[in-house]
């Protein structure tokens, strides 16, 4: 590979050629041919690092199943995967989201109006809409009214305490449309909503809203003062933390009698180990105290609303999993699209394009990282042209106070540049090309610098138009020339 070859994408990388995806309108920005388009989609997206949420990467499954909901909303895949959530070992989805896709899949007339009434716990909200009839049918408004606030349970979200009029506006939406549009919603939940994983088929838990009240108290709390209650001496005799029944033998020292002589104390016996608990049958609402089921049941709720966390401060931080360090190449193709999007000449783009080439040398033209790296390069090449001709377009057609172009649609800045480059650059007159062009003659000059530095004869910088190419090759032409003859 030469050091100026550009990156190229293989006509068949992965199991769905890439040029098969055609960009349109449909489906967020890509309509999709059949499956096999939607499985690519899916297999890209769980290989895109940082531009989807960690649950997602990896797991091409679970990207698959986004994409399917992205094309059914008419959405983009990577908005709809980063307004998701892993809860329970369920995919949930952010409330925001949700509240879109009812809005816009709902065949209702304008957007959903609601209406607040009552203070504090008996604060309530009225949902409504008119619908939009089919053919021989008549408009209707159909409403919902939420239950009053204090009666709401579980109350699983953060929002409940810091924003309560806002939750209450996503919890009375969603069951507006739940109650006279079932099928918009089907299957999809938001984070609040989804059940401890714990549970058996035809079971039922209430979650217990004072238990979450109390860890979101403890999460807001000051270190001191968590560390000052987690060093208070327990209040009550050691009990099982599953059923809390108080334990036979207990550290403190029985009360005796006067009159019962003290005994020698026996042999200390070895602890046996407790015997494995069958799990607690739930028959009715309310299950018997499982802290533990507690807490995996709402930690990540609570972690992605807390944001990110001083690990000082992170109760959950015992089971933070390290993530795996991103692939040098993937790196190299985000510091690559991040400074492409601003490069402004076309030797800042020829010097990014060398450093990507760098970070793939080695890697066969099949790997998946060569091929996210040569498709990262052309969307960028592609971007960088159109946005360097339309500049190039403005420069033409606009005329400054006291400049005048002339019919070449160069400006006096410009031609006073080209007349220095023919005059103190050239010491011969170019032939193949437009003199009068002052993209041609630096293209020209580049082709003349190149062959002096012994680079091959086809080694043309992509950033060039057809014009510049001929001319870059006539400037390498002539230098190899005379460098022979001059030999």
């Amino acid at each position: 590979m030469t050091e100026a070859a550009e990156l190229t994408v293989p006509p068949h990388a992965g199991k769905t050629p890439m040029n098969m995806l055609e960009v349109s309108r449909h489906a967020g920005g890509v309509a999709y041919a059949n499956m096999a388009d939607t499985i690519a989609t899916a297999e890209l997206m769980s290989r895109s690092g940082i531009a989807v949420r960690s649950h997602l990467r990896g797991e091409p499954g679970a990207c698959h199943a986004v994409v399917m909901l992205a094309i059914a909303w008419d959405m983009n895949p990577y908005l709809v995967a980063n307004k998701s959530y892993s809860v329970n070992n369920q995919l949930a989805f952010e409330a925001q989201l949700i509240q879109s896709v009812i809005q816009v899949r709902a065949p209702i007339k304008g957007r959903i109006k609601t209406e607040y009434k009552g203070e504090g716990g008996k604060r309530q909200l009225r949902v409504w809409a008119e619908t939009r009839p089919a053919e021989g049918e008549a408009s209707e408004t159909v409403d919902y009214t939420s239950p009053e606030f204090e009666k709401i349970q579980p109350k699983n979200s953060p929002l409940w305490k810091n924003d309560p009029d806002q939750q209450l506006h996503y919890y009375s939406v969603r069951a507006w449309c739940r109650r006279h549009f079932p099928e918009i919603l089907l299957g999809v939940y938001a984070p609040d909503e989804v059940p401890p994983v714990d549970l058996q088929p035809g079971e039922y838990r209430e979650v217990q809203s004072d238990g979450m009240n109390a860890k979101l108290d403890r999460i807001a709390a000051p270190k001191k003062e968590r560390a000052t209650r987690a060093a208070a001496p327990p209040a009550q005799p050691d009990h099982d933390p599953e059923t809390g029944e108080i334990l036979k033998e207990s550290s403190a020292e029985p009360t005796k009698s006067k009159d019962e002589p003290v005994k020698a104390p026996g042999p200390v016996k070895a602890a046996e180990p407790d015997p494995v608990k069958e799990p607690v049958k739930v028959t009715s609402g309310k299950p018997a105290p499982d802290p533990e089921a507690d807490r995996r049941a709402t930690e990540q709720e609570k972690a992605a609303a807390a944001g990110a966390l001083d690990p000082d401060d992170d109760p959950f931080r015992e089971d933070v999993v390290e993530e795996e360090k991103p692939h040098p190449v993937r790196v190299a193709v985000g510091e690559f699209g991040r400074r492409a999007a601003t490069a402004k000449t076309e030797e800042e783009f020829e010097g990014l394009r060398k450093d990507l080439m760098k970070a793939v040398k080695g890697l066969p033209a099949t790997d998946p990282e060569y091929v996210n790296a040569a498709t990262a390069y052309k969307t960028h090449l592609n971007s960088f042209r159109e946005r360097i001709a339309k500049v190039e377009e403005a420069s033409k057609t606009s005329t400054s106070a006291g400049e005048q172009s002339d019919q070449s649609g160069m400006s006096a800045d410009e031609e006073d540049e080209l007349e220095r480059l023919l005059v103190h650059e050239l010491d011969h007159s170019p032939r193949g090309i437009d003199t009068g062009s002052l993209a041609q003659v630096k293209a020209y000059l580049k082709g003349m610098e190149a062959a002096a530095k012994g680079r091959a004869a086809g080694a043309v910088p992509a950033i060039y138009s057809s014009e510049e190419s001929e001319a870059w090759k006539a400037g390498h032409a002539y230098r190899t020339a005379n460098a022979k003859s001059e030999g």
